[in-house]
C-alpha cells in the first residue's frame, strides 16, 4: 500500500477520529442528530473496535503522527440465526482522499479481523442516498436486507426507553 498505513486506533487517536466522525455526519446530514464527543469516544472505547488510516505520503518527524486520513469503527455482537457477528458502524475516508483504494483496503483489514474473531457475518447502514457507497459495498459482495429479506431497522430513543422500562 503506498501513500497509506492502516493501523488500529490508539487512545491518542481519539481527536482526529471525532473530527471525521464529524465529517462524515456533515456528509450525511445528520450533523443535529450527531451527539457524540471525545469523551464519550475515549470513555466508551472498551465498546467499540477501531481502525484508523494514516497519510503515509506526507513527510513528518518520527515523533510526530501522521495525518489521519480515515476509519473504521464496528463493534462485535451475536446474531441468533447466525452466531457470532460484527456490526461495522461507521466507514469514512477523507473526501481528498476517496479513490485511492483506500476504502477497499479498510474494509478488507475489518473483514479480516472479524473472521479472525470467529464472526459469521457482518451488517452495517447505508444512507439509501449514498449510490456511490451501495455501489462499493455491493462490488465487494454486500446484499441488502432490506430488498433480500424484507427486514427494516428500528430504533428506540433513550427518553422513549426510559418511558417504556418505567
Amino acid at each position: 500500500m503506498s501513500g497509506f498505513h492502516i493501523r488500529p486506533a490508539v487512545d491518542g487517536d481519539i481527536q482526529e477520529i471525532y473530527r471525521m466522525a464529524t465529517e462524515l455526519a456533515v456528509f450525511s446530514d445528520g450533523l443535529d442528530e450527531f451527539k457524540i464527543t471525545q469523551e464519550s469516544l475515549r470513555r466508551d472505547r472498551k465498546y467499540y473496535e477501531c481502525f484508523v488510516v494514516e497519510d503515509s505520503s506526507t513527510s513528518s518527524s518520527d515523533s510526530a503522527p501522521k495525518p489521519l486520513i480515515g476509519y473504521a469503527m464496528f463493534h462485535y455482537t451475536f446474531s441468533s440465526w447466525d452466531g457470532r457477528a460484527a456490526f461495522l458502524n461507521d466507514m469514512y475516508v477523507s473526501a481528498d482522499h476517496r479513490g485511492k483504494g483506500i476504502g477497499k483496503e479498510l474494509l478488507k483489514t475489518v473483514a479480516k479481523d472479524v473472521l479472525e474473531n470467529g464472526c459469521e457475518v457482518m451488517d452495517w447502514w447505508v444512507l439509501d442516498w449514498n449510490s456511490k457507497a451501495i455501489e462499493f459495498y455491493k462490488s465487494h459482495g454486500a446484499i441488502n436486507l432490506t430488498e433480500l429479506d424484507r427486514i427494516h431497522t428500528y430504533r428506540m430513543s433513550k427518553s422513549n426507553l426510559e418511558k417504556l422500562a418505567s
